[in-house]
Order: structure tokens, then sequence, then C-alpha cells
């Protein structure tokens, strides 16, 4: 469950056998709405002991500060465990910067890492924060960014434990962060994060996500439709019209159209 910043679309792996990573993305949303619509999709089935659910949003970071993001982040705990118990394991996930942040926001994601590092409130996903720390802190593109010793602690009123909702003061240690320049990660950079957490999730969870081999984690566009779909055209006379397109596409077809074709009761049996 992330933002809009988040790649939508990572390759499974090349066996039937390799487990595959959903990603649900909610434009600018908050923490809450992202468990509210995870509630709603899973609302009915039986949720399998040991699925991992995966949560951010560096928008909701941006718009509410560190102290809000821990509060909602906690109130989003409370919610799935109070429905699924602890056979869900929930992690806090890694924020994309795709778009332009400020050094606040940075500086802010920043403080969140070390409050997740200290205290309980989530699973933190340390080689993939790390991944993130490197590009943030050494990429081209932020090559304005520098950073130097601890010179002041930063104190923060916010719940650092799922099992204690009230607020404690929590004191990160401070960095001088001067930013000269906007940060924004590259796809390249978004696919360095990407596959640190895979590789992360593999090893700590004991999962199989695949890393789909040689092909490159996506992060604008979505996959090549030819190589992905066999698709099956059921319809009349602009059903073939669509068929030609697709295989013109190189997709693979199965052509069912009929000229005249009325799609009713009778002729979809």
């Amino acid at each position: 469950m992330s933002d809009q910043n988040c790649p939508a679309y990572t390759p499974s792996g090349d066996d039937l056998e390799s487990d595959c990573l959903k990603i649900i993305r909610l434009e600018n949303s908050s923490l809450q709405e992202m468990a509210s619509v995870l509630l709603d999709i899973l609302q009915g089935y039986c949720v399998p002991l040991g699925i991992i659910v995966i949560i951010s949003s560096i928008s909701h970071l941006a718009h509410v500060g560190v102290a809000g993001y821990a509060e909602d982040l906690h109130c989003v705990s409370k919610r799935i465990y109070e429905r699924y118990g602890h056979g869900v394991k929930l992690v806090h996930g890694p924020t994309f910067p795709c778009a332009e942040l400020d050094s606040v926001t940075i500086r802010a994601w920043f403080d969140l890492d070390r409050l997740l590092v200290t205290g309980s409130l989530q699973n933190r996903l340390e080689m993939t924060a790390n991944a993130i720390t490197k590009l943030l802190t050494k990429s081209e593109v932020t090559s304005d960014l520098q950073t130097t010793q601890p010179t002041y602690k930063v104190r923060f009123r916010a719940p650092v434990s799922v099992s204690k909702p009230n607020p404690t003061v929590f004191e990160a240690d401070g960095n001088d962060l001067l930013l000269n320049s906007k940060a924004r990660f590259s796809p390249e950079e978004v696919a360095t994060v990407m596959e640190a957490l895979l590789r992360e999730l593999n090893a700590r969870f004991h999962v199989n996500l695949g890393s789909g081999g040689d092909d490159p984690i996506i992060t604008e566009n979505e996959p090549d439709i030819g190589k992905r779909f066999r698709v099956v055209v059921v319809g009349g006379s602009h059903g073939r019209r669509l068929v030609d397109a697709l295989e013109a596409m190189d997709v693979e077809v199965c052509d069912l159209t009929q000229p005249g074709l009325i799609l009713s009761e009778e002729t979809a049996s």
C-alpha cells in the first residue's frame, strides 16, 4: 500500500512458484485511507497466515510531519491487528521521492527512520532504508545535500510502540542537512530501492518474490502487453477490428468474434 510515488509494477519471477508482490496505490493518500481500502478489499476473505502488508506514503508524511505520521501509523497498526491478529505482518515500507521534495520533507524522512529504529512502532526494513539513505546523501540528483555530525536533538511527541498508544517524547539525533536543490529519485534509483526491498523481504520473511530475471523493474511504463497477455476477444464485427489491432502488436489473440453478434444470455452461453 503506497501513494502515487511507488512503482506501479514489478516483474514476477520466471518460475510459476514465485510469490507475487501486489501493489495498491492511492494518490496523495493518508495511511488511514490505505488501511480502510485494504480492509475493504479483504472483507469476507480468509487471509493466509503470515501475509505481509507493507504500507507507506511520502505525500502523507510531507503533509502531516513526523509526529502526525507516527500517530497515524500506530492507529493503522491497531486497526489491522484488531481485525487479523498478529498472523498478519505489518511493516513500514519504502518512501519514494519521485516527485520533487523540499528539505523539510527529506528531513522528516530521516527523523521518521530514526523513530522506527529507536521504538517498536513498526518493523523497519533496514536494507531498504539504507538504500534510500545512500541515494539521498550520495546520489548525483542530490549532490548538493551535505551531512555533518549531529549537533542538536530533535524532539517529537509521538507514539513509539503499537502496544503503548500514549505519545511520549522521542528524541532524534539531528543532522545538519543543507539542501540547495530538491531531491528526486530517477527511475533507475527507484529500481535500486525496489530491488533492495525484494531481497530484504525474501531474506526476512522467507518468501519467494522473484526479480523477473533480467527484466528491469518498471517504474514509469506498463509492461509490454504483447509479452504479458493472451487475449480472448468476444463480440461482433467491431471486435474483429480489435483483434486486428492486437495482432499488429504481436499479442496472442483467441478470436471468438462473429459478425452481427448481439450479446445476450443465449449467445453468452
